[in-house]
């Protein structure tokens, strides 16, 4: 992930933390700016391009000095590490590191990763959520029953699905409009139609709305008027 994100935003990219559980993962990294959903897409396209490459992965003990000679300091993209040997990860021609965690002997071990967001943490930090292997396949197969009951309601091919989802929320925008509008008008006649009784001196108002906020926000400006 590490590779695919530098590959993808630049040479700038260094690690600046990162955790793993079998549930998810994150990566943090450095960038000057929120990842866009194509740029999101262009890391995991490239990251499982480089799993499905199936590139073999070496675990083993170098001097620090000679390790550093032969890969510089990008190998302490997880911190330096102390003590004069270090374990070297390789990635053969993708990426190494510093590490002693626990590793793959091939990146198609990992099966596939599957990026569920990214967010900007802090100032030039960037997190990216993400799954892998049986993880990726669950969330997958969420994503994409999703949509198959959204055609399946809907009624439209899979295609349509963007088209179909703007419409409907324009559509349920102009009618919110237009509701707010008319319950607007009801409230004032409701209010002409009150002060037309001068004989009635409590006036209680009862709204079948889940949210009556257009009673909330427009009765304190007939309070002067109720006092009257």
């Amino acid at each position: 992930m590490f590779a695919a994100c530098r590959n993808i935003l630049g040479p700038h990219i260094w690690q600046a933390g990162a955790k793993k559980t079998t549930d998810q993962a994150h990566l943090d990294i450095t960038h000057y700016k929120s990842l866009t959903k194509e740029e999101e897409n262009a890391i995991e396209n490239y990251a499982n391009r480089l799993i499905n490459g199936c590139h073999s992965i070496t675990k083993g003990f170098m001097d620090k000095a000679e390790a550093e000679k032969q890969y510089g300091f990008s190998l302490y993209q997880g911190g330096v590490v102390p003590g004069n040997s270090l374990r070297v990860v390789d990635i053969c021609g993708v990426d190494t590191e510093a590490c002693c965690g626990t590793h793959a002997d091939n990146t198609a071990e990992v099966g596939w990763v599957r990026i569920l967001k990214s967010q900007r943490i802090s100032d030039g930090i960037v997190r990216l959520y993400y799954v892998a292997q049986e993880r990726a396949i669950q969330v997958m197969n969420t994503e994409f029953g999703i949509l198959h009951k959204l055609t399946e309601t809907w009624g439209v091919d899979q295609s349509q699905i963007e088209s179909t989802a703007s419409r409907f929320f324009n559509e349920y925008k102009r009618l919110t409009a237009q509701t707010k509008k008319q319950d607007q008008q009801i409230l004032n006649l409701q209010v002409r139609s009150l002060l037309k009784d001068t004989e009635q001196k409590v006036y209680f108002v009862k709204s079948d709305q889940d949210n009556p906020t257009i009673y909330i926000a427009s009765l304190p400006q007939y309070a002067e008027t109720f006092k009257e």
